[in-house]
């Protein structure tokens, strides 16, 4: 299992791929031409439909695993957030009962 930091830094390179302006770019003209070759091909030519398709497949899911780095990233920050404040309150409440003692 990986370690917070590692999620964030993993999470901070998937973040800095998916809004790179070439990576977008690069990534919508390999989707358009896919479409556009299956939607030109002969109904007759399955097996060049079915490989247009697990390219197209392929595309989606190096993207979706980008993007699934990233969302581990929002996960790992809010939790850290939640565990901030639940510390905060304890703290608080420590603070509150050592006063009420004193």
């Amino acid at each position: 299992m990986r370690s917070e930091s590692e999620i964030l830094d993993r999470a901070g390179k998937a973040n800095r791929i998916l809004n790179d302006e070439l990576y977008t770019e690069a990534w919508q003209k390999v989707r358009d031409e896919i479409l556009r070759k299956w939607e030109t091909s002969p109904v007759r030519d399955n097996d060049g439909r079915e490989y247009l398709y697990l390219m197209l497949k392929a595309l989606n899911d190096a993207r979706g695993y980008l993007e699934h780095a990233a969302r581990d990233g929002k996960v790992v920050i809010h939790l850290q957030d939640q565990r901030e404040k639940e510390g905060k309150r304890l703290t608080d409440l420590f603070k509150f009962t050592k006063q009420g003692r004193a």
